[in-house]
């Protein structure tokens, strides 16, 4: 192999390292990740139909507003629109059922549905769980 082809071969492999570095914002250090989050609570939502099946965040409107959600380790993932919880934000029982309630209308077959909220939060310099609430939410749009 002459010089020239190795040179070639490591400007190549050089420059698939080094230009999405500098092109691409990498989680954790993206702008999104590093300051634009508020310091505070903020809420993780999980839903199960009546019956214990699971049901995504996202069709009850529960994920997180800002960025992705969840936040991928590569630091791509989806948007879906405005949702309940905002960092640095709780939802209080009212906004909670109200919320869910109004995203229920998409699901008139859904009878009741149980949301567990968890609040996560600084105490002592550490994230950790503040509270965990379950709530059980009957959805008045229900059709049999």
């Amino acid at each position: 192999m002459t010089w020239g082809a190795r040179l070639a071969v490591a400007s190549f492999v050089l420059a698939q390292l080094a230009l999405p570095l500098c092109l691409v914002e990498c989680f954790p250090f993206s702008m999104l990740t590093m300051s634009n989050f508020r310091s505070g609570p903020s809420c993780r939502y999980r839903a199960w139909d009546e019956d214990g099946r699971p049901i995504a965040r996202h069709a009850l409107k529960l994920h997180r507003s800002v960025g992705v959600d969840p936040e991928p380790p590569g630091g791509f993932g989806r948007s879906y629109g405005p949702g309940l919880a905002e960092f640095g934000l709780v939802a209080g029982p009212t906004r909670l059922v109200g919320h869910v309630q109004d995203a229920l209308r998409a699901y008139p077959r859904l009878r009741k549905v149980v949301v567990e909220q968890e609040v996560w939060g600084p105490q002592q310099g550490r994230l950790v769980l503040l509270r965990r609430q379950t709530f059980a939410i009957d959805n008045p749009w229900y059709r049999p």
